[in-house]
């Protein structure tokens, strides 16, 4: 989900001109409407300032639809409230794009020459594209999740749908597995696997993860006939879904779910690049070392705990970025341009050489080492 999102705003927002990036904190469940309508009017206020500033002019009919936008849902006239709204507007063109975010982001607003990504991806980082199946003796039911609202897909009742069979997924009904289930519940269970492969590989799918809850018998065989089958994302059981059917408390059980998987993940990916970068491997850690490795294009996956302002410079020849922002670049002697928020940059760079960004969000063992370390491709003297 976070790769998708970030991809598309750095494509939409690639052209020259100031882009404005505005994040919105929509959480009803701390605030009234009338509190969060007087920050999003504040907000629009900044905003302005924002582009003076820039000399850009100010009124413009992209900037006022996004915040036009965002009363009827603040006063709770739409469906599927979101926690948070991301907005992004190109200054110059008018070009803007809105995102619907699963949990609350602190309301602020920044223009810059590229999009602000940092709080997209410290708010998208833990979340996956989630197929959720609930199974049961006789039936199973199937929800998609993005992070935000979970929607139904379909319900199985013992047979497979036919759309299935037609794929070519029954094949499982040949498979043999070592469990003591009467023979229909098998029947049913493996038609539940050949939707699952199906729905997760039909096309315009982007699953990342499968979770499966219910009967903790019934799903535990249904994890390990997809593993058989060789579904292509990772299929888990999720206790945390047990027999829910209603959408609001599966996406709650996958909410809880996603963020106990996040944290165990981080906490493993740090130790991996701690050490690595301790031997001399393939991990990097600290901002002149994560520097040094950015600009030489080793950078396979950029992990920062928690974001902050940091000052610095890009080389307006070889696009090098430097931690003690001067007039001269030490490599080519051409002038450099101050970045104020030289973490974004960097995290523009990465994405831009085909790596991966993870914000934990949260203090990590990397506080030792400026916040932030890398896996590498390959090592760096």
């Amino acid at each position: 989900m976070k790769k998708a999102v970030i991809k598309e705003v750095l494509e939409r927002f690639r052209e020259k001109g100031p882009v404005i990036s505005i994040f919105v904190d929509m959480d009803r469940s701390k605030r009234n409407p009338k509190e969060i309508a007087i920050e999003v009017k504040n907000i629009y206020k900044t905003t302005l300032q924002e582009l003076a500033r820039w000399q850009v002019a100010s009124e413009s009919e992209a900037l006022r639809a996004v915040f036009e936008s965002l009363f009827p849902e603040i006063e709770g006239c739409v469906d599927g409230l979101s926690k948070g709204k991301a907005f992004y507007v190109n200054a110059a063109s008018g070009l803007f794009a809105q995102y619907a975010l699963p949990v609350a982001v602190p309301t602020q607003v920044r223009v810059a020459n590229h999009p602000c990504i940092f709080p997209l991806m410290k708010v998208l980082s833990p979340h996956k594209e989630t197929l959720a199946v609930i199974v049961g003796a006789k039936e199973a039911r199937f929800f998609r999740n993005d992070g935000g609202e979970a929607k139904m897909l379909l319900e199985v009742a013992e047979d497979v749908p036919a759309k299935v069979k037609a794929a070519g997924w029954y094949g499982l009904e040949e498979r043999r597995i070592e469990r003591h289930v009467e023979e229909h519940i098998l029947r049913h269970l493996k038609a539940t696997t050949a939707t699952l492969k199906s729905l997760v590989e039909e096309e315009g799918n982007s699953y990342d993860l499968v979770l499966v809850g219910g009967n903790e018998e019934y799903a535990s065989i249904v994890v390990e006939l997809a593993r058989e089958a060789t579904v292509s994302v990772p299929v888990e059981m999720a206790y945390e879904l047990g027999n829910v059917t209603d959408p609001e408390s599966v996406r709650e059980a996958i909410f809880v779910h996603t963020m106990r998987r996040f944290y165990e993940e981080g906490e493993a990916l740090v130790e991996r690049i701690l050490t690595e970068a301790s031997k001399g491997g393939q991990a990097i850690t600290g901002l002149s070392g994560t520097l040094k490795a950015v600009n030489m294009g080793a950078v396979h996956q950029l992990v920062v705990d928690e974001h902050r302002s940091v000052k610095g410079g890009r080389c307006d020849h070889c696009d090098i970025l430097v931690l003690e922002p001067s007039n001269v670049c030490p490599v080519c002697g051409a002038s450099v341009t101050v970045e104020d928020d030289l973490l974004e940059a960097v995290a523009h760079k990465v994405l831009e050489q085909d790596g991966d960004v993870t914000v934990l969000g949260r203090p990590s063992l990397l506080r030792e080492c400026e916040g932030l370390g890398a896996v590498l491709r390959f090592p760096i003297s």
